[in-house]
């Protein structure tokens, strides 16, 4: 099979000579109306920028507000702490752990059921 060498696109003008056309192609006046559009657009689109931004951070904000709750108290903290007491006490034999680990998750339901039970019983109050 033969190979071929990639070729080079075609150049239609060489940069630097258009460059040095354009400048010649405006006035001095249509240059300077040419740059002042510019930094219109520029200044425009700076603010419309701004405006998306906070417009962003506003609808984040009111999001976060409707969705995102936080508990204000852990739970079953002492639990916990003798489910990591039982680990570190018995590394190689964890299974000693079951029970501990048996009240902890029985604990951790029982918060978690009542956590959707409130909500639920808030509701039946607006009804």
């Amino acid at each position: 099979m033969k190979e071929t060498k990639p070729t080079a696109p075609p150049q239609f003008f060489k940069p630097e000579t258009f460059e040095s056309k354009s400048s010649s192609l405006l006035t001095k006046d249509e240059e300077d109306f040419f740059t002042q559009k510019l930094q219109e657009l520029q200044q425009r689109n700076a603010a419309l920028q701004k405006l998306t931004n906070e417009e962003f951070a506003k609808a984040v904000q009111e999001v976060e507000e409707k969705f995102v709750k936080t508990t204000g108290s852990p739970i079953c903290q002492d639990l916990q702490l003798k489910v990591l007491e039982c680990y570190q006490a018995n590394p190689t034999e964890v299974l000693n752990c079951a029970s501990v680990v048996d009240a902890f998750t029985t604990c951790v339901e029982r918060a978690r059921t009542s956590a959707w039970i409130k909500p639920a019983r808030d509701l039946d109050s607006l009804l």
